[in-house]
């Protein structure tokens, strides 16, 4: 079982289709982040997953669909989850074959264990 943040992290990146995980808080700060291959200043990343949420949020706010949990993006060159936690939010960036129902299902489990870390720090 993952006791830590780096753990729960390193085991979601260990997927194979997972290139990279990025925990930041919701000012953007990185809480922790495991990226095998992404060409791209982490910090700027865990800036921009924080500032991505804001406009997905007023359109289930103005549609009566209460808070954001979860949204996903397809690009031509890979896969974008991004989870908003409590005061955190989880990115994760995938290739673009991975199975995206096992993809949400590895992210659901790692945000079960970020949730029971984060709230005994």
């Amino acid at each position: 079982m993952n006791n830590s943040i780096e753990e729960i992290m390193d085991a979601l990146v260990d997927s194979e289709s997972v290139t990279g995980a990025i925990l930041v808080g919701k000012e953007g700060f990185i809480i922790h982040n495991a990226v095998k291959s992404v060409k791209r200043d982490v910090e700027e990343i865990g800036a921009i997953l924080a500032g991505s949420t804001g406009p997905a949020e007023v359109v289930g706010t103005r549609l009566d669909k209460g808070e954001l949990r979860q949204a996903m993006f397809e690009y031509s060159k890979g896969i974008i989850i991004i989870v908003n936690f409590g005061e955190a939010i989880l990115g994760v960036i995938a290739s673009p074959e991975a199975n995206l129902g096992l993809l949400r299902i590895e992210t659901k489990k790692s945000i079960k264990g970020l949730i029971k870390v984060l709230t005994e720090m």
